[in-house]
């Protein structure tokens, strides 16, 4: 397992750990051609350019290592980039937590991709409130942040 022991609080970013594009490889198991694509066709996160040193880098917040997680989970998951990135942008990650949403729901009714909602439960037991739906995809946010936690 990656462990990540820096802390850096950049100074356009304070108070905010940040990663570096190594660290985000380390961590999220990718390999750098991968992760180099997903953000040139803006599926993912592109992170922050801020002022190191006497010079600049690109760093990633942890909101920005959730997301990428998610993406990676759902296209490894079978679905396409841009359905990916369009699920992976509606979660609110300061929402998801202990006191706040664990689990999203996207429902589908329709044919269309348009023809969604998105559903945030805070709890197991609100699946059965949707178990009439057709078809939908169920994402367990809490363990994305979790396992995330963990490796960082």
């Amino acid at each position: 397992m990656a462990k990540i022991n820096k802390i850096r609080y950049p100074k356009l970013l304070p108070r905010q750990q940040t990663f570096s594009t190594f660290d985000v490889l380390k961590v999220l198991d990718l390999k750098r051609e991968r992760l180099r694509q997903w953000m040139n066709h803006k599926f993912i996160p592109t992170g922050s350019r801020v002022e190191w040193g006497s010079g600049s880098k690109v760093v990633f917040t942890k909101s920005d290592l959730y997301r990428t997680l998610l993406f990676k989970k759902l296209v490894d998951a079978g679905l396409n980039r841009a359905v990916a990135s369009r699920y992976m942008n509606h979660v609110d990650w300061s929402e998801v937590g202990a006191d706040g949403y664990k689990f999203l729901f996207v429902i589908k009714y329709g044919k269309s991709m348009d023809d969604e909602r998105f559903v945030y439960l805070r709890k197991e037991e609100s699946l059965r409130h949707l178990k009439d739906e057709e078809q939908g995809l169920f994402i367990n946010l809490a363990k994305i942040v979790e396992e995330i936690e963990i490796k960082v």
